[in-house]
């Protein structure tokens, strides 16, 4: 990202794309810090619903592991 900023910075070419490709790109940077913030505000909902799906991961596997155990006893 610095390096292309630097590019930016020693080109400076004076097109209309050029600048609205700049404007976006800021716009897309600012984006993801806000993103970024918003998802650190979320981090104990987002360990919650990990560790929640952790449980159902879990309870999965048992239940395929007894339906194994079924077929392993009918077999």
């Amino acid at each position: 990202m610095s390096c292309l900023l630097t590019l930016m910075r020693f080109f400076h070419t004076p097109s209309r794309f050029f600048h609205i490709y700049r404007k976006l790109f800021h716009a897309v940077t600012k984006f993801l810090h806000t993103f970024r913030r918003f998802l650190h505000n979320l981090r104990f909902v987002h360990n919650f619903r990990r560790f929640f799906h952790t449980l159902i991961i879990f309870f999965y596997i048992l239940r395929l592991n007894r339906r194994r155990m079924n077929t392993v006893y009918i077999f």
